[in-house]
């Protein structure tokens, strides 16, 4: 038996869901493989997450009274620092993602629709056709195409060849057929 070896040389981002895919056009416009067991878009749990993203974009609303609603909804959960600093990066992550493709629902005059959604005390949820924000927002980070996607479900780190410092190898496992 023969194995074949491939090498990249670039970044190997293993998931494309929301995360994956951003690191992925971060990465750019260096040479980046995105492992997913699926085409894009499919497999990934970001797809399926509807509502919207909230962000206070309007000059009625602040990063600060978002913070406030979310953590008196987190119950002490949450941590006060990191969701002030989550709430204020919200308005750019929106109009980074709606300038990557994300079709987000605006109205006549061309601004962000915003709802009401549970504990926020002011209209804060940008969606992209009704519920399915999740899937638009996979789309277009998917259409975007940062490097090639091949499909590797066995695709995992390789646990004999620990590497140091912050790079994994990754190799293939053979799956058991059937």
């Amino acid at each position: 038996m023969t194995v074949q070896r491939r090498h990249h040389h670039g970044p190997l981002i293993v998931g494309a869901g929301l995360a994956g895919l951003s690191a992925a056009l971060t990465a750019a416009p260096r040479p980046v493989l995105v492992a997913t067991p699926a085409p894009v878009g499919q497999a990934a749990a970001s797809a399926w997450a509807q509502g919207g993203v909230a962000a206070a974009l309007y000059p009625d609303d602040s990063a600060e009274l978002h913070a406030a609603d979310t953590v008196a909804a987190g119950a002490g959960l949450n941590d006060a620092d990191a969701t002030l600093a989550l709430t204020r990066a919200a308005p750019e992550t929106i109009q980074r993602l709606f300038e990557l493709g994300a079709p987000f629902d605006r109205d006549a005059s061309g601004r962000f629709v915003q709802s009401l959604e549970a504990a926020h005390a002011r209209p804060r949820i940008v969606r992209a056709g009704g519920d399915g924000a999740g899937r638009a927002i996979v789309r277009a980070l998917g259409g975007r195409r940062p490097g090639r996607a091949p499909h590797h479900p066995a695709l995992r780190p390789d646990p004999r060849r620990p590497d140091p410092g912050r790079r994994r190898p990754c190799a293939r496992r053979r799956l058991p057929s059937g």
